[in-house]
């Protein structure tokens, strides 16, 4: 108890520990929601996630899970994404629209 307060950072590599990429900084927090990107096909879409857990006087543990993150089905491809972009800001030139209808579409073809 007198190692509190607990820190934690959420990483993860694709292939080799050689580029550890971070995805949340050292902070209480010993959980997250992320999206991960899509593992190599080389390797089977498998990601290698990493969770660090540090106490105040610099000891720490770490766990890592293993995670197959695979191509989505759901993606555009880039050429309709393309066409979607264009067709909006002709609506926008055209129509004098406000620029808050480009924006929540551009918000929306993005998320």
């Amino acid at each position: 108890v007198g190692d509190l307060p607990v820190s934690f950072s959420f990483h993860y590599f694709l292939q080799s520990e050689d580029i550890i990429n971070t995805i949340k900084s050292p902070s209480p927090l010993s959980s997250l929601s992320t999206v991960l990107p899509r593992g190599l096909a080389s390797y089977n879409y498998i990601i290698t996630c990493l969770v660090v857990a540090m106490d105040s006087l610099g000891d720490s543990a770490n766990a890592t899970a293993a995670a197959t993150v695979q191509p989505s089905s759901s993606i555009q491809p880039l050429s309709a994404w393309i066409a979607n972009i264009n067709n909006i800001s002709a609506m926008v030139l055209s129509k004098k629209q406000q620029p808050e209808v480009a924006y929540q579409y551009f918000s929306a073809v993005t998320t």
